[in-house]
């Protein structure tokens, strides 16, 4: 598949951090439409051997003093007259970065203004960081996941959805179906962005991918189709041990970024390091390229 010319400019401002960015330093940031994708770093790790499925000489190639790098992030989307989305919330550790890292994004702390939490899925790095100790961090938010996703961990003994269902109550739900568009808060019918949840089934029972658009621009949010970016992307069929059913891990990274090559949309992951967000190609062996956005202004 050719590569071809991206139609949409993304533009990656003069602002830049590493994924467990200190307070110091500025944020990344994209432009994509009338729409801004934050990228909140909250701690940056590694992957040991034993995360994989992979033998040990394969996974030293691509590991780096020992570990393959990752990372912990979310990503914040504001669009105009200051909306804004949160997409996963890390693990909000206390010695992480998340809360600092969103008060840069948003000019101070101002959690009240997130009317809208996407979930991809309902791990504890992706929901720790919406409740501080036994509050919500996000008074006004309602926060969502995908319908199978929630019905599965609701019927599980699970310690970290229980407390966020127990904070939240109502206003934590399985709330989209994948493949419809997400009503954004403040929204008129006239949004000037859109949120659609792809099915990316596999890592969890509704594990969900996030493809927005803004003014024909596009972008897409991956979660966890890959926790070992330098590995995973060339070799999409190792599994970490995360991944709840890997035969359909395997199948939903590639079909999701098989569309990331086919409509060059640009993909943004919550373990991909800083800047955690780039273009894919297909590689001649049948796996994938990942080319990290540079700044480009």
């Amino acid at each position: 598949m050719k590569h071809t010319i991206p139609m949409m400019t993304l533009t990656l401002f003069a602002l830049t951090s590493m994924a467990c960015a200190q307070p110091s330093e500025p944020l990344q940031h994209w432009k994509f439409g009338s729409a801004t994708l934050f990228h909140i770093g909250d701690t940056a790790s590694g992957f040991a051997p034993e995360t994989f499925a992979v033998e040990k000489a394969t996974f030293d190639k691509f590991a780096t003093n020992g570990r393959i790098p990752s990372s912990v992030s979310a990503f914040l989307l504001e669009y105009p007259t200051e909306n804004y989305i949160l997409i996963d919330a890390t693990m909000g550790a206390p010695n992480g970065n998340f809360k600092a890292n969103l008060t840069k994004a948003m000019g101070g702390y101002h959690p009240e203004k997130i009317a809208l939490v996407l979930i991809t899925h309902l791990h504890g790095d992706h929901i720790g960081g919406l409740l501080d100790r036994d509050a919500r961090c996000f008074p006004n938010a309602k926060v969502l996941c995908s319908q199978p996703e929630y019905e599965y961990w609701a019927a599980q003994n699970n310690a970290a959805f229980d407390r966020v269902k127990k904070v939240y109550g109502d206003d934590f739900c399985g709330g989209f179906e994948f493949d419809e568009a997400i009503s954004l808060p403040g929204g008129d019918g006239q949004s000037p962005a859109s949120v659609t949840p792809l099915n990316a089934i596999g890592h969890t029972p509704g594990h969900a991918v996030f493809l927005m658009e803004s003014e024909g621009e596009k972008l897409m949010v991956i979660g966890d189709l890959l926790h070992a970016a330098a590995m995973q992307f060339p070799m999409p069929e190792i599994c970490a041990r995360f991944d709840m059913d890997t035969a359909e891990a395997v199948k939903a990274r590639r079909r999701i970024l098989d569309k990331a090559v086919e409509e060059n949309i640009p993909v943004a992951g919550m373990h991909i390091p800083s800047p955690g967000i780039g273009f894919v190609k297909k590689n001649s062996d049948g796996g994938y390229g990942f080319s990290p956005i540079t700044r480009t202004n």
